[in-house]
């Protein structure tokens, strides 16, 4: 059985329902779990939390 993976947009203008986080704990290891969490989506703010643009590139 073949699995198609479809694009967030193909999938918000499907009128699918998703499942995603905001992240802004300063904290590499936080973000890998939330992103091994199966959810569909994550935004990870570095503008309003104690995380800095250098953060990720760790």
């Amino acid at each position: 059985m073949s699995s198609t993976r479809h694009s967030l947009r193909e999938r918000v203008r499907s009128g699918e329902i998703l499942v995603g986080s905001l992240l802004n704990l300063a904290s590499p290891l936080t973000a890998e779990i939330v992103a091994l969490a199966g959810l569909d989506w994550v935004v990870i703010d570095l503008q309003h939390g104690p995380a800095g643009v250098r953060l990720p590139l760790n």
